[in-house]
């Protein structure tokens, strides 16, 4: 126990500085005044309830023509005229997709035809080019034998004197 640290707010030892006195404070007294009383926040949602019901349940009948002539639309017409427009839509929609998709069908066809022209032709050059070709190859191999020819009688002269 002896080697225990104890935790304590007071010093150990007396300060050389004699402590100063607190001044006293006195308290003044304030004047009451009277605050009114708030709703709590729970009973707020009630009290606007009866409010509204109060305040439509006592409505003149005047107010009702009146609120009838500022209506802007009735709902009871506008759900066939918006029924319409939708269907309206729909078939507008149905007619701009097909001339759309005759389009992009025709511009399809039209660069299909474009590129089967030019393969025909390039396979016509093609031909062409190999034609030609096969006619300098045989030219070239008739020119070869008539020197290969040339040469073997001219060899056999020197090799073979003919007396």
């Amino acid at each position: 126990m002896a080697n225990m640290i104890m935790a304590s707010h007071k010093t150990l030892t007396t300060p050389s500085i004699p402590p100063v006195p607190k001044p006293i404070l006195r308290r003044q007294t304030l004047p009451k005044i009277a605050l009114p009383k708030f709703l709590k926040p729970h009973q707020l949602p009630s009290l606007l309830a009866a409010a509204t019901t109060f305040s439509l349940a006592h409505a003149p009948p005047s107010l009702a023509a009146d609120i009838e002539k500022a209506a802007l639309f009735d709902f009871n017409l506008t759900l066939p005229i918006i029924a319409l427009e939708f269907l309206f839509l729909m078939a507008a929609r149905a007619e701009i997709a097909a001339a759309l998709n005759k389009m992009k069908k025709d511009s399809q066809e039209e660069v299909e035809a474009r590129l089967a022209e030019g393969m025909n032709k390039l396979e016509a050059e093609l031909e062409e080019a190999l034609a030609g070709l096969e006619r300098q190859k045989e030219e070239t191999i008739k020119a070869l034998d008539s020197q290969i020819a040339a040469l073997s009688e001219e060899i056999v002269k020197k090799v073979l004197p003919v007396s």
